[in-house]
């Protein structure tokens, strides 16, 4: 059972901490009942309030690089889980739209500087092991190799000398 002590240490604890912490089961649900049957009750609502927003601000900071692994935050509660779900669906899909926005035919004749940079390709100078991309895609780069790849990408690996711009 919740108690207005409880949760005040709950918060404390989530505002410590920059992990997710793990929660009593039931807790959103005992924590309705809380809410309605307590005499403390704004006090107490603006605690639990506290804690549910801190808590929805790092699931919010842990999902595009969890949805990038794969992989579920830890110490989730069911609800919790819930959201993180519809927050993944929502990520995949701006991914997926922004990938068929960058794939929309041109009109022949009016060239802009991200078409020119699309011809750059580059050459892979230090091979790779397979990785994970921002854009979810694996690859897999070989010395030698030269490929087209996104320009985040095409710029980091640049910057970081494991590749060189070459033109086609």
């Amino acid at each position: 059972m919740l108690t207005l002590s409880k949760i005040r240490e709950l918060q404390i604890k989530e505002k410590e901490e920059k992990s997710l912490q793990l929660l009593p089961a039931d807790f959103y649900k005992e924590l309705k009942e809380f809410l309605k049957s307590s005499e403390e009750s704004k006090v107490a609502r603006e605690i639990a309030m506290d804690l549910v927003e801190r808590r929805i601000r790092k699931i919010l900071s842990l999902a595009p690089s969890c949805v990038r692994a794969g992989i579920m935050p830890k110490n989730l509660t069911k609800e919790e889980e819930k959201l993180f779900n519809k927050i993944k669906d929502v990520i995949l899909s701006f991914l997926e739209l922004e990938e068929e926005k960058s794939e929309e035919p041109k009109v022949e004749g009016k060239e802009n500087k991200e078409e020119k940079k699309k011809r750059l390709v580059i050459r892979v100078k230090k091979s790779l092991p397979t990785f994970v991309w921002r854009d979810l895609k694996e690859y897999t780069l070989k010395e030698g190799e030269i490929v087209e790849l996104p320009n985040d990408l095409k710029d980091f690996l640049v910057k970081h000398g494991y590749c060189e711009v070459v033109e086609i």
